[in-house]
């Protein structure tokens, strides 16, 4: 009998703990723990099950609003599990999160939106201004010290419409993303639209990216978005066009 009132000793002790460090001060634990790099949370309120911070900073940009609601169970495991949500005047996003004891940070079932209009306030660097909607959908990510070691996801560009240079509708987009060598890369294609495009962007975790797509023209592709994509140079044979571009989205 006594291994087993051994093993509800230990249960019982381990329940207790994980029942104080869910109802320890959010404030006070958020101060222990590292964040990702360029995150800052401010204003945290509630506690380590239940919590708020009311303010989330990227690069010093506003994100909005954070709420959490802690998995504790996931601490027999090994690791924190966290249901999150954020909600901005710009931004939403929600989703699942481990935090593991080897500082290591895992997401699943994440999805964030964000028009994209707002965008350009995080990066005056884009060569066009788009209006729409971008929707990305995290299956799972792997995060550690600073850096994605792993990613499954895909992003969508939802009714796109080019603001400048020119004014136009082009379509929805979708890209699967992937991880390569510390590089993001992206394998994209249209899903209806006057602009038909198969393509890939690389993204670095610096800011410094490379996109290149073939497109081509529907009928009912407008007469200044022809006009935009005959500039870009000779069509090849079978009357597709290249678009290539580099810049760097932030430094």
């Amino acid at each position: 009998m006594k291994p087993r009132i051994s093993y509800y000793v230990l249960l019982a002790v381990t329940a207790y703990a994980v029942f104080l460090i869910a109802y320890l001060p959010a404030q006070r634990v958020i101060s222990w723990v590292e964040l990702p790099k360029h995150i800052s949370l401010h204003n945290v309120s509630g506690s380590v099950w239940n919590g708020r911070a009311a303010s989330v900073l990227h690069r010093q940009q506003q994100f909005g609003t954070l709420t959490w609601r802690l998995k504790p169970l996931r601490l027999l495991l090994g690791k924190v599990g966290v249901k999150w949500k954020l909600r901005g005047a710009d931004v939403f996003a929600k989703g699942k999160m481990n935090y593991h004891l080897d500082d290591s940070i895992e997401l699943t079932s994440t999805r964030v939106i964000i028009p994209l209009k707002s965008l350009q306030k995080y990066s005056s660097r884009l060569p066009v201004i788009l209006d729409g909607e971008l929707q990305l959908d995290v299956k799972d990510a792997v995060i550690e010290n600073s850096s994605i070691e792993a990613l499954d996801g895909s992003v969508r560009l939802l009714s796109i419409r080019s603001i400048s240079p020119v004014e136009s509708d082009i379509g929805t987009f979708e890209a699967l993303l992937a991880l390569q060598d510390d590089i993001i890369v992206a394998k994209a294609r249209d899903l209806d639209g006057p602009l038909k495009l198969s393509g890939q962007a690389q993204l670095k975790l610096d800011g410094s990216y490379q996109f290149s797509a073939n497109v081509n023209l529907r009928t009912q592709a407008s007469a200044a978005l022809r006009d935009a994509i005959q500039q870009t140079g000779r069509p090849a044979a079978n009357g597709s066009y290249t678009l290539q571009h580099n810049g760097r989205l932030w430094r």
